[in-house]
């Protein structure tokens, strides 16, 4: 049985405070200890926008106006001659949640096994850190289609001096802080990359002089039973495959980054295959996909400045005409060794309803983080 909502900033407290003392004595004599973290605190402002579909007119309520503490990390680092293990938390609300948790192991030379809880590693928008964004926030596919982290064992070997990088994993396919595995669904998945020139580090902040690509692409395959609400409010059990494809390419080179993704994830209901009065025809197979496309350039002059642009088509689950596009842009400033982080983002999103009327929302962000 599932233990409470409430009950898991103690659970997460207790296993952080555990593993603390657990690594921290030995540490001092066994191997170094690394400290690190983030904070970003942002400025957020949103008009108001009237909605046409509707009867009311939302452009007369007051505008979002709000100061948000987005992000508080700290991690944690124990590396010994074969084994690194990392811990990641999240300060929310005043709560702790655990993000990361895992053990690295290296098995011989270009060969790594993690095991714990860490991030999925399909969408590689996902995977970049959210210290290291070119611009405030992910696209909308690397936010609402992958955007999860997940327990279980993780394979990577790097080929042809770290030319070829390819990871498989086996994960619980319940998402993250949550141990049990009720129904035996595993999900599977993997990922191939490719480097040509200087090898591209999705960790490293500052763009750099020399040519460098990479190309590749991941795949995710799970079975999952989701709770889902029938026309009556009666709360059912539907089982579903879940498949994820994404597919990258990166370029960088003159203090110029330029940067193409396009994911898709797909769910078919099991039970509508067997059963077709179970669910409607459109609903035999959903799906959300997204693509995008951005642009980063770094000026030396004046400090380190770099423009960042963004542009990219979403279409979440629901009505196959319905279409998200988001255009971002803005700048910021690499201060202190990029310890400090100020920037400034403007972003634009328009939902496109068929039938219906565009809707357009717009706003402007000023962001700074800190790093440790």
């Amino acid at each position: 049985m599932p233990k409470p909502p409430q009950r898991h900033a103690g659970i997460c407290a207790a296993a952080i405070i555990a593993l603390a003392v657990l690594f921290a004595v030995p540490a001092a004599h066994a191997g170094p200890v690394k400290l690190g973290g983030q904070l970003q605190s942002r400025l957020y402002l949103q008009p108001a926008t009237d909605d046409p579909d509707t009867d009311d007119d939302e452009s007369q309520d007051d505008p979002t106006r709000s100061f948000q503490l987005r992000r508080v990390r700290a991690d944690f680092y124990y590396k010994a001659k074969r084994v690194r293990f990392k811990l990641k938390l999240a300060m929310e609300k005043l709560a702790p949640r655990l993000m990361d948790a895992y053990i690295r192991y290296k098995i011989r030379r270009g060969l790594r096994l993690y095991v714990g809880q860490m991030k999925r590693r399909v969408n590689y928008d996902y995977i970049i850190s959210s210290s290291a964004q070119r611009l405030h926030e992910r696209s909308l596919p690397g936010n609402e289609i992958d955007s999860s982290r997940d327990i279980g064992a993780r394979l990577r070997a790097r080929f042809w001096d770290k030319r070829i990088e390819a990871e498989f994993a086996l994960l619980n396919g319940n998402g993250a802080r949550t141990l049990g595995n009720d129904n035996g669904n595993f999900r599977v998945e993997g990922r191939v990359d490719a480097h040509v020139g200087h090898r591209v580090d999705a960790e490293i902040t500052r763009i750099p002089r020399r040519f460098g690509a990479m190309f590749g692409a991941g795949a995710s395959r799970a079975r999952r039973n989701d709770k889902v609400k029938s026309d009556t409010g009666e709360l059912l059990s539907e089982s579903k495959t879940e498949t994820i494809w994404s597919a990258h390419l990166v370029v960088q080179g003159w203090r110029n980054e330029l940067r193409f993704e396009h994911t898709r994830r797909a769910a078919e209901p099991i039970d509508a295959r067997t059963d077709p009065t179970t669910s409607l025809p459109e609903d035999l197979f959903r799906e959300r996909d997204g693509t995008f496309i951005q642009w980063a350039w770094l000026l030396p002059w004046p400090g380190d400045v770099e423009w960042s642009a963004r542009y990219g088509v979403y279409r979440p689950f629901g009505r196959a005409s319905d279409r998200v596009t988001n255009a971002t842009v803005g700048f910021k400033w690499l201060l202190q060794d990029e310890l400090v982080q100020a920037g400034i983002y403007g972003w634009r999103n328009v939902l496109r309803r068929a039938p219906g009327t565009p809707l357009t929302t717009y706003g402007l962000v000023t962001q700074l983080q800190f790093k440790l």
